[in-house]
């Protein structure tokens, strides 16, 4: 099979699901994990069963005694997707009851020495008891958004996360969640990927990573 490189044409996807993922074929999705090269991905071991994410825990301390700043891995070496009109994204999750993070970033962060600039970009932390989603514009270091939601979860986990007219829709395992405004985050029509843990354990395997367009 030829691959396709780096760079995956999200209006195509429902197209090119079958290339993907064989597994996936008929139901639109395409697989952004088992076509590409994950080994780069800070705190990431490349698995038969998917990708481990070891917790890095990564801050920025800044000098003027303020507050330290979350520097989570970005794949920017990794596929990242180009956007046309609205689209869904489903990761399955497991050993995330100690805490793991998925985020989108609409444009990669500016990380230079002791500064990071946030750009864009939405972050799902996944626990075994609570879901939180949060938003940064490129404004702040701080996100602008943040919505919370009581879950209980075990074992493995199915995250969906639907941009569609201007919202951004949360699901587990089918059940819908809520939703939030999108902030226009995704207003470059690009999507990179990050995935970091939690301190409080010792990682947990995204088994798979799906992208599809959303057709009206």
């Amino acid at each position: 099979m030829r691959k396709l490189g780096f760079l995956i044409t999200i209006a195509l996807l429902s197209v090119l699901a079958f290339s993907f993922s064989q597994s996936n074929k008929g139901n639109g999705f395409g697989s952004l994990l088992s076509d590409y090269d994950w080994s780069h991905l800070s705190g990431a071991t490349v698995k038969t069963n998917g990708v481990q994410i070891t917790p890095l825990n990564q801050s920025i301390i800044h000098q003027d005694g303020s507050a330290a700043q979350l520097n989570p891995p970005v794949y920017v070496r990794g596929p990242h997707l180009e956007i046309s009109g609205d689209f869904e994204i489903k990761a399955i999750m497991q050993g995330m009851e100690d805490g793991a993070s998925l985020q989108l970033y609409g444009q990669v962060p500016v990380i230079y020495d002791e500064w990071r600039q946030e750009r864009p970009s939405l972050r799902i932390d996944v626990s075994a008891s609570r879901i939180e989603a949060r938003i940064w514009d490129g404004n702040s270091s701080s996100p602008m958004d943040i919505r919370s939601y009581n879950v209980n979860l075990k074992n493995d986990v199915i995250v969906n996360f639907k941009r569609e007219n201007g919202k951004i829709v949360f699901a587990i395992d089918g059940k819908t969640l809520g939703a939030m405004p999108d902030h226009n985050i995704f207003s470059n029509d690009t999507i990179w990927f990050g995935m970091d843990g939690s301190d409080k354990g010792d990682g947990w395997l995204l088994k798979d990573l799906q992208a599809r367009a959303v057709n009206k």
